[in-house]
């Protein structure tokens, strides 16, 4: 529970066209018995640090936080947040704001990152013609098939439900398939070639390498026309992690994820000690963690878990 808060530096604040207020500089001071508890009310996204023995320091008391403020009247979006323990194996959130209610997405760093706007504004991804469709008479173990879905009128969605990829470059993974939707119908018709469970969707006919589009047009009403799917089925891994150690590794995820991505490794953390002994298990950039120790979590929880557990199986996902 959040004891006080104290602000003590001055705001800078410019006003520009379409009634836009910045705050450009922020700094707080405040102390915690839990520091997680203000980043969850947001909005938002976040960075937290594996410490060298792998877990937040709790016992600490004294945060300091550093706020990049950007708010737009006509919006209202929350604020871009990052916050630094004074210690050295500590956690840092750095958050980012998104436009849809309930998201954000939260990294474990290596090391403290503070965001820029060229970071928070990542470009969107050109879409590509050139994919490898795979096989369209089965759906392998692992690797890229393509599926085609007739037209059918009994049915008006889709029923796919996606997690979308913080990259944009990947498609988005499957975490539902809805019973008495279209994929439904066409996996009992067709079980050789089933879609599954945390397959990513790579393609929708033409449309490539661009996630949020390709979400967006999963969730389109049917029509007429038959569905192209170009699907990539994952690997699945064990890692086995033992602390005490730093698992270096950045996690990405958003708050209603399964799981969380890594996208960024240590060279000399846990996570790269398991590859160098494992040369045919390596867990990767762009891996996805799905299960920890046999039990699934969403992402905030999977953090919290990662941080104070001794012993882990990871169960991995290699796209």
């Amino acid at each position: 529970m959040l004891n006080f808060l104290l602000l003590w530096a001055a705001l800078g604040i410019s006003i520009s066209k379409g009634n836009s207020v910045e705050v450009s500089r922020a700094k707080i001071q405040w102390i915690a018995d839990d520091p997680l508890q203000p980043l969850a009310q947001h909005d938002s996204c976040a960075r937290a640090t594996l410490g060298q023995h792998g877990r937040r320091d709790f016992e600490r008391k004294s945060w300091s936080i550093q706020t990049k403020y950007a708010h737009s009247m006509s919006n209202n979006l929350g604020p871009d947040v990052v916050a630094e323990d004074q210690s050295l194996d500590s956690a840092m959130f750095s958050c980012c704001c998104t436009a849809e209610v309930n998201e954000g997405s939260v990294e474990v760093s290596i090391k403290p990152i503070i965001l820029d706007d060229q970071e928070v504004q990542r470009p969107r991804a050109e879409p590509s013609k050139i994919i490898d469709r795979g096989d369209e008479k089965e759906a392998p173990s692992h690797g890229t098939y393509t599926v085609v879905l007739p037209p059918n009128k009994e049915f008006s969605a889709l029923g796919i439900e996606v997690d979308e990829a913080l990259d944009e470059k990947l498609g988005p993974m499957i975490k539902d398939l809805a019973m008495g939707s279209l994929i439904d119908a066409f996996n009992e018709q067709n079980p050789k070639q089933a879609l599954a469970l945390y397959d990513r969707v790579i393609a929708v006919g033409d449309l490539v390498s661009d996630g949020p589009a390709i979400a967006a047009k999963l969730r389109e009403p049917l029509t007429n026309e038959p569905i192209i799917l170009t699907l990539r089925r994952p690997q699945q891994i064990y890692a086995h992690l033992f602390k005490p150690g730093s698992l270096g590794m950045k996690l990405n995820y958003k708050f209603r994820s399964v799981g969380a991505s890594i996208s960024e490794l240590s060279p000399d953390g846990l996570v790269a000690k398991w590859n160098q002994e494992h040369p045919d298990e390596k867990v990767e950039i762009g891996d996805r963690i799905l299960e920890l120790n046999s039990m699934k979590h969403l992402g905030p929880e999977l953090i919290e878990r990662l941080q104070n557990r001794s012993k882990m199986i990871l169960t991995v996902l290699k796209f």
